[in-house]
């Protein structure tokens, strides 16, 4: 079974946005759809939505409070959602580097002892954006590759779908977005099938893994940023120490095997970090794009080898690829704590009764955990839910804390400058939207947009 799916949000950070629709289409083997959902929630107190979002999802002030599910009561349903169809292979479109993401964010910070679970009891995931990738990189023409307004080629589902004969694509709404990713993910299927069948049996880690473990010559798949995506030729290197569904994998074009003969931890730490990268970091859970070389050089078959049988180098290069990110410092703020650790038996224990109490009981429980992330995500979900529960000073702290964000006071160490939308990048969206030509909205859509922002303070 596959699940299809797709999430309108807030914004773009799954860390300090929230999503705001979801809809999904569970489809038998043959992609046959079988049950379609689509459920909306209406906006937190606590989250400042992006207009331009807003502008590009068509989603008005209406929408963002008329919905009878509270972002809380959203993450119930999806989780039960996810629970019933299981097992099936959850697939969208730059699903793995943005929906799943909203998905475990979704869950992390309404306390469901299960992030993962896309990825438990059976479920895997597939990324449609990937394929694409893999037959632009190999120059398949049954897929045509659109040209953006700037003259680059562009991997956009709301460009390439209708170029591909999907005419009935409601772009940015997020059941449009499922289908046309189903009419893609079908033609890549018919027309492409030795991608397809090697993307779905990449799904299984340990068979690939295996087939890796044994020298076999893989092409690998890969886009970073703007230009199109690349095609590498390589061989297993060696597993990270710390994660072991990542692999290291030895570019054959680019690296000299010879100098890897005696490889000094030095050598391979520089292989490993600097550009061009020789031995990269290959997540074999992470829908990696690897196809097995059918036509290889004779020089590629003798390189490989040497590196196959390098167990030196692999240790090097293992140690490697953990210590890139070991001296990383832990977020400061809560949504970005996600990684840092599993949850003790005890408090997955608590949060499972959580789910199933009156808020009453949910506020005792809260004041159990020993997950410091876990107790101050719950005394957030308190405030928000059930105000009446939770002490002055730390209801009072929690609207201080959105307050100063929202302000733009606050700046962090993290991936993001500052944590969410701000009232000046609100102002900024809004000019944009106003001047920029790129939005078509009605007048009167504008106007509530513009009172709608006007009036949204912290309580």
């Amino acid at each position: 079974m596959f699940a299809f799916y797709d999430f309108e949000t807030t914004g773009t950070s799954p860390k300090f946005d929230q999503p705001l629709q979801f809809a999904a289409i569970l489809t038998d083997d043959n992609l046959v759809p079988v049950e379609e959902v689509d459920i909306r929630c209406r906006l937190s107190q606590h989250i400042l939505p992006s207009p331009i979002a807003m502008a590009i999802t068509g989603v008005t002030p209406d929408l963002l409070t008329s919905p009878i599910l509270s972002w809380y009561e959203f993450s119930r349903e999806l989780a039960d959602l996810i629970d019933r169809w299981s097992p099936a292979t959850w697939v969208g479109y730059n699903s793995l580097s943005f929906d799943e993401n909203v998905f475990r964010q979704l869950f992390y910070q309404n306390l469901d002892p299960t992030i993962y679970r896309t990825q438990f009891n059976g479920n895997n995931r597939l990324d449609i954006l990937k394929l694409v990738y893999a037959c632009w990189a190999f120059g398949i023409k049954e897929l045509k590759i659109p040209t953006a307004e700037n003259g680059k080629q562009t991997s956009r589902l709301d460009h390439l779908a209708p170029l591909n004969g999907f005419s009935e694509h409601d772009a940015h709404d997020a059941l449009g977005d499922v289908r046309a990713t189903i009419f893609i993910t079908k033609l890549i299927r018919d027309q492409v099938p030795e991608i397809w069948q090697q993307v779905i049996a990449n799904l299984d880690r340990d068979a690939l893994r295996q087939q890796l473990e044994a020298g076999q010559i893989f092409h690998l798949v890969e886009r970073f940023g703007v230009p199109p995506p690349r095609v590498y030729t390589g061989v297993y290197c060696g597993v990270n120490a710390e994660i072991q569904n990542r692999i290291g994998y030895f570019d054959l074009v680019a690296g000299d095997t010879t100098e890897f003969t005696n490889a000094d931890p030095e050598l391979v730490e520089k292989a490993v970090s600097e550009s061009p990268k020789i031995i990269r970091s290959v997540d074999l859970g992470a829908m990696p794009l690897l196809f097995p070389a059918s036509q290889i050089a004779p020089e590629h078959l003798d390189q490989a080898a040497q590196i196959t049988q390098n167990k030196v180098l692999h240790d090097l290069a293992g140690k490697a690829l953990a210590a890139r990110f070991a001296d990383r410092e832990t977020p400061e703020l809560v949504e970005a704590q996600i990684y840092e650790g599993f949850y003790n038996h005890a408090d997955k224990k608590l949060l499972e009764a959580f789910h199933q109490a009156e808020w009453q009981e949910r506020a005792k429980l809260v004041q159990q955990l020993t997950d410091v992330r876990l107790k101050e995500l719950g005394n957030r979900m308190l405030v928000l839910n059930a105000p009446e529960l939770v002490p002055d000073d730390v209801r009072q702290a929690f609207w201080s804390m959105v307050s100063e964000r929202w302000k733009g006071k606050q700046f962090y160490g993290e991936s993001e400058r500052n944590p969410g939308n701000t009232y000046q990048s609100v102002q900024d969206d809004l000019e944009e939207v106003k001047t920029s030509g790129r939005f078509d909205l009605p007048q009167e859509q504008l106007s509530a947009m513009i009172e709608f922002f006007t009036n949204r303070k912290v309580s």
